[in-house]
């Protein structure tokens, strides 16, 4: 609707009852067509990567724990064995 409206942003947001601020986030994520942004599909992308960073930090964290135990485990086997 913003972006048919003639009056610009402001006016377009005062037909339909809320603050610009929100029709100005909403046209960072959608296109006049209803697609995407560019914008909007970065900050998808970003956010994923985000939670598979955090995943790939808790693997690394649990596999440093386990090779620690198994090394531990490991000397205190050859110690019994001498």
């Amino acid at each position: 609707m913003s972006y048919a409206n003639p009056n610009g942003v402001e006016q377009a947001a005062k037909d339909i009852g809320i603050p610009r601020n929100i029709l100005y986030r909403w046209r960072k994520k959608y296109t006049a067509d209803g697609g995407k942004t560019r914008f909007a599909m970065l900050k998808e992308e970003h956010k994923a990567l985000k939670v598979e960073n955090a995943r790939l930090k808790m693997e690394t964290y649990i596999l440093k724990k386990a090779t620690a135990y198994f090394a531990d485990s490991h000397k205190e086997s050859l110690s019994l064995k001498t």
